[in-house]
């Protein structure tokens, strides 16, 4: 879309030698309004525009929804305590203080922080 926008801005300019503006209108029958090939361009200049806004606007979204996903999985790291054996004893910990080697007390609805074995 943008090489034809592209390609549509460099034509509207383009004009044949050794032709003048007044013939055309005069080959269509006389039908041609006078400013018709002097804003030609246009067409290529808000083709290029849309496809620019387009771009941008998408652009905004992603980068807003990527902060948006990284604060809400900050969040659940910061505030979700997992019970974990030990050292024999049980102890809250934040999922971020997870370490090899702890036992972690599964309850239904836990979201598991980690890979690891199952124990029964």
């Amino acid at each position: 879309l943008e090489l034809a926008a592209i390609i549509s801005l460099g034509l509207s300019f383009y004009q044949p030698p050794g032709e003048r503006s007044e013939m055309c209108g005069s080959a269509a029958g006389g039908v041609e309004d006078e400013g018709e090939s002097d804003a030609g361009w246009i067409e290529g200049a808000a083709i290029l525009l849309s496809v620019i806004c387009v771009v941008f606007v998408t652009a905004f979204n992603d980068w807003s929804k990527e902060k948006q996903f990284r604060g809400l999985q900050s969040r659940i790291e910061q505030e979700q305590k997992f019970s974990v054996v030990r050292g024999g004893q049980v102890n809250q910990i934040s999922v971020s203080e997870i370490v090899t080697g702890d036992i972690a007390q599964i309850k239904y609805g836990d979201l598991l922080p980690a890979d690891g074995v199952l124990i029964q």
